[in-house]
């Protein structure tokens, strides 16, 4: 009987009844466990792959939306509408649109300054690049930013539109001391 008793265990016959089962021999070979030394590093015991990498490869770089700035036609624009500004008499665009003009990168012409956007977009000297977590005041000479109408006075139904200086001020027909932060578009010289 397998038991004998209710607590005692008859290894006798478990180890009889285990040794004389009819299991073929070869499928019990000797299996070494591999012993681990935990103070030292485990060495490659099951043939595994190692992979190593490449100190070649460049990593990847986030790109910056002013890689394509052009500070040479910025500070240009930048230097025109300096010695053609006349105080903020309201004709903003104008200003700006003659001192592209004149830098000789495009005529843009007949827009209020909300429509300096989608004149500029055609523009091959100009890239337009996203609002979206761009602080104004670091912005280089020569970026231009445009207004929707009443965006940043109730009264300006045309909108605006300046150049950044380079210094958190910019310029148009006037130089404003301050930029609002939130245009509607942001424009580079490329």
């Amino acid at each position: 009987m397998f038991f004998n008793g209710f607590g005692q265990f008859n290894t006798n016959y478990f180890n009889y009844g285990f040794n004389n089962m009819f299991i073929p021999n070869f499928c019990f070979q000797n299996f070494h466990f591999p012993l681990f030394n935990f103070i030292q590093p485990v060495q490659n015991i099951w043939n595994t792959p190692t992979f190593t990498t490449n100190s070649n490869v460049d990593t990847f770089s986030k790109s910056s939306p002013l890689d394509n700035y052009n500070s040479s036609k910025g500070n240009l624009l930048v230097t025109i509408a300096e010695n053609r500004a006349v105080g903020e008499v309201g004709y903003c665009a104008k200003f700006v649109q003659e001192a592209i003009s004149l830098a000789g990168l495009g005529s843009c012409t007949g827009a209020h300054a909300y429509e300096m956007a989608n004149t500029l977009r055609y523009n091959p000297n100009f890239q337009e690049i996203s609002t979206k977590e761009l602080d104004v005041n670091t912005l280089p000479a020569g970026c231009i930013l445009v207004y929707d109408q009443c965006t940043r006075d109730p009264d300006e139904i045309y909108g605006h539109t300046e150049f950044t200086r380079g210094d958190g001020t910019g310029i148009s027909d006037g130089i404003s001391t301050t930029l609002d932060t939130n245009p509607s578009a942001v424009f580079i010289p490329i």
